[in-house]
C-alpha cells in the first residue's frame, strides 16, 4: 500500500494505487476483531481490518472485561445471552478462548425508585429467558461481603454473568482473525468515507468523513488505505465504567450501584448512573 500524496482525495486516487476488499473493518479492537472474523466465516469475500496502531492496544486490552446479560431492553438481554454463550464455546470453535469466568453480577438498588425499576427489569429479563432474580439486601451482602446491607434495598442478580480477561481476549480474536483469513493491516489509518457522489462534469468531489467512525464500524465498499508511521492509539475508544480490572483470583460477583437505569438504550453508563466498586478486586 502506498501513502497518497498530501492533500490528495481518496476518491481521486488512480485505480492502480488503490487496494480493494469486499469488506473493510475499521479498528482491530474487540468489536472490529470479532466482526471481521464472523464476516470472513460467513463468506463475504476478502476482509481487511485496518488499525492505526496495533491490535488491541486501546481499551480492548485495558477494560474491566465485564460480560453481562442484564440489559435494559429485550434486545440487549438477548445480545448479552448470546455473548456469554459465545465466550463459553470459543475453545471448541477456535482452539483458544477469551478467559471467560462466571462470577455473577449484582445491580444494586439504593432507593425505592431503583427497587421498583429493578424489579420491573428482572421481570422483563426473565420473560426473555435470562436466569436472573431479585435478591434482598441481606442476600446481596451474602453474595458480596463488601456490601453494607443497611445502605441498599436489594439487587438484581444473574449468576451467569461474569468477565473475560482483556489481554487474553485480544490474543483470542487475533488468532481467530488469522484462522478465518482476515487481513490485518496494523499502523494503517482510515483516510475517510465518501458520503456524496461527484457532481456531473466535476473531477470528483466525494467528501471525506469529518471524523473517523468508531472502532468496529464496517464499510462494505472499496476503500483506500494509508499506513500511518508511528501512529499510536485509536481514533475512538470506549471508556470503561469499571474502576479497575477484576482480580484473577476473584470469586465474588461483580457489583454496580445505580441511581437511574436507562431503560431505552440499556446502557449502564448513561444519564444518572453511578458505579461503586464495579468489578473491584
Amino acid at each position: 500500500l502506498r501513502r497518497p500524496a498530501s492533500g490528495v482525495r481518496i476518491d481521486a486516487m488512480p485505480a492502480g494505487r488503490r487496494d480493494t476488499a469486499d469488506l473493510v473493518v475499521v479498528g482491530a479492537g474487540t468489536l472490529g476483531g470479532w466482526a471481521g472474523t464472523f464476516a470472513a466465516e460467513d463468506g463475504v469475500g476478502r476482509v481487511v481490518t485496518l488499525e492505526k496502531g496495533v491490535a488491541g492496544q486501546g481499551a480492548s486490552s485495558r477494560a474491566a472485561g465485564v460480560v453481562r446479560a442484564q440489559g435494559g431492553t429485550a434486545v440487549t438481554v438477548r445480545l448479552g445471552m448470546w455473548s456469554i454463550d459465545f465466550y463459553g464455546r470459543q475453545r471448541e470453535r477456535f482452539g483458544t478462548d477469551s478467559g471467560f469466568r462466571e462470577l455473577g453480577y449484582l445491580l444494586l438498588a439504593l432507593g425505592a425508585r431503583d427497587e421498583r425499576e429493578g424489579r420491573d427489569r428482572v421481570a422483563m429479563q426473565r420473560g426473555v429467558g435470562l436466569d436472573v432474580r431479585w435478591v434482598d439486601a441481606a442476600e446481596a451482602a451474602e453474595l458480596d461481603p463488601t456490601l453494607d446491607a443497611a445502605r441498599i434495598r436489594g439487587a438484581s442478580y444473574a449468576p451467569g454473568d461474569g468477565c473475560i480477561d482483556p489481554p487474553r481476549n485480544v490474543r483470542a480474536y487475533s488468532l481467530a482473525m488469522r484462522q478465518a483469513g482476515v487481513e490485518l493491516r496494523e499502523r494503517t489509518r482510515f483516510l475517510g468515507l465518501p458520503t456524496a457522489a461527484a457532481p456531473a462534469g466535476s473531477r470528483g468531489s466525494s467528501r471525506r468523513a469529518e471524523r473517523s467512525p468508531p472502532n468496529g464500524y464496517c464499510s462494505p465498499a472499496v476503500r483506500s488505505f494509508e499506513p500511518s508511521a508511528g501512529a499510536r492509539g485509536s481514533a475512538c475508544r470506549w471508556a470503561g465504567c469499571a474502576t479497575r480490572s477484576p482480580s484473577p483470583n476473584r470469586t465474588q460477583p461483580s457489583t454496580s450501584s445505580a441511581s437511574r437505569w436507562d431503560s431505552t438504550s440499556g446502557r449502564g453508563c448513561t444519564g444518572g448512573w453511578r458505579r461503586a466498586g464495579c468489578c473491584s478486586g
